[in-house]
């Protein structure tokens, strides 16, 4: 029989294993109790326990040192996927609650909370049939079965019964940042007030950067779609331009009419909604569009004065931000986070410190292809020289990117996807061409 470590699961039993700081084993869980996904005990001497999963449909009554004395049956509740269960005394009522709550793959649509009262439970013994109410329920923020996989939170473990009220503890199967399905706030990082507004050069696009708790797709998923409204001195203003998020940072591209002129100054107020709510959030601050900076007395767009003492040394162009890339796989599990398909090579997104993440689908099928055909390479070679290669020409996307953005209608990740199925088909040949890799 398996030895069960009991740590503060009851009351009665715990304070003597806390007085010696030291664990101990105070029962032995029977054999047929060989998955066990809840427990309580009734008695300093008495618990209940059930299985998980591809368990019997039972409540088994134990006696720490007798086993098991008593099967609690009923035809009102099965045991499709039992994580936990509850227990309240009354007297010499017993009152009981499963969890049927285990939704691993987040479809289920059946999760259910049996309860069934018992008179002098601790005199039971042999097979018991109890009749049982079902107490079925549902997540009102669940619309998908299953949600896509970063928004899989609706798989429960545990249940506590209190004043009526069933609370239940789901675990989070997202990775990362775990963002929520609708924000509860969209605020700026850094503030631009009426008095010191974002300074733009004339003609160039600004970058404005949020902070929120929600999900990177939220401005972009089929359903349930987030609403971003930008007003530009009180008027709706539809050409502002593009906003990705990652990681719980919102950066915005913002463009600004072709009509702007030096000096002219605009109150910008963000807008974001979507149909959880009827208070939007809001956030407003100023741009002021002001000379492009001179270099050698000439205004030339992107271009920046050298550093100081180098003056009537020459002109220094600023280097854009290039870092090592942050290269995250994708599976074709995972297609549907990126609206990727079996062409896709690669997403970049702005992480918001001046860095990108570049998202990889690494069951791309040139990649796939070239594994069954290389016969003689490790398939994790090839795997790994198709995320460099693909990095390597997302990194000169970005590169040109940051010098020309001001030409480029587009931002980063649009930009990414667009040329992400010309460079899946060569990322192979661009990597082993310059790594000098012979296959």
């Amino acid at each position: 029989m398996k030895a069960y470590f009991l740590l503060l699961l009851s009351f009665f039993i715990s304070t003597s294993c806390l007085k010696n700081d030291k664990l101990q084993v105070v029962a032995n869980l029977p054999d047929v109790i060989d998955e066990c996904s809840g427990m309580e005990f009734i008695s300093n001497t008495m618990y209940l326990a059930l299985n998980d999963s591809g368990g019997k449909s039972i409540i088994y009554l134990c006696d720490i040192n007798k086993g098991v004395v008593a099967e609690l049956h009923s035809n009102q509740w099965n045991n499709v996927d039992w994580e936990d269960m509850a227990v309240i005394k009354n007297g010499s009522t017993t009152n009981i609650y499963i969890a049927d709550t285990g939704n691993n793959y987040n479809k289920r649509k059946d999760l259910v909370i049996y309860e069934a009262s018992i008179k002098n439970i601790e005199q039971l013994s042999g097979k018991v049939e109890l009749n049982a109410v079902a107490h079925p329920f549902y997540y009102e923020d669940q619309d998908e079965f299953p949600p896509k996989k970063k928004e899989r939170l609706f798989d429960a473990e545990s249940l506590i019964v209190l004043n009526s009220n069933f609370y239940i503890f789901t675990r989070n199967r997202s990775k990362d940042f775990n963002g929520k399905k609708y924000p509860s706030y969209f605020r700026l990082i850094k503030r631009f007030e009426g008095n010191h507004p974002k300074d733009r050069e004339y003609g160039r696009k600004s970058r404005i950067q949020f902070e929120s708790d929600v999900v990177h797709d939220y401005f972009d998923r089929n359903k349930n779609r987030g609403d971003l409204t930008i007003y530009l001195d009180g008027q709706p203003y539809s050409n502002w331009g593009s906003v990705n998020g990652y990681q719980g940072i919102w950066t915005m591209n913002l463009n600004l009419p072709s009509s702007s002129s030096i000096s002219t100054e605009y109150e910008v107020k963000v807008v974001v909604s979507d149909p959880s709510t009827n208070n939007p959030l809001e956030e407003i601050f100023f741009v002021k569009v002001v000379p492009n900076i001179k270099t050698n007395g000439n205004p030339v767009k992107g271009n920046r004065n050298g550093p100081r003492g180098r003056k009537n040394k020459g002109a220094s162009k600023k280097t854009p931000n290039l870092q090592l890339p942050r290269i995250v796989e994708v599976i074709e599990e995972e297609w549907a986070d990126h609206n990727f398909d079996k062409e896709s090579g690669f997403l970049v997104k702005e992480a918001g410190n001046g860095s990108h993440v570049y998202f990889v689908n690494v069951d791309n099928i040139y990649l796939k292809q070239e594994q069954k055909i290389a016969i003689n390479v490790e398939p994790s070679l090839l795997k790994y020289q198709f995320m460099l290669g693909l990095s390597l020409l997302g990194m000169g996307l970005v590169l040109d990117y940051e010098a020309k953005r001001d030409t480029y209608e587009e931002d980063i990740e649009q930009l990414s996807r667009q040329a992400s199925n010309w460079f899946s088909p060569v990322a192979l040949a661009t990597i082993r061409g310059l790594g000098g890799i012979d296959v």
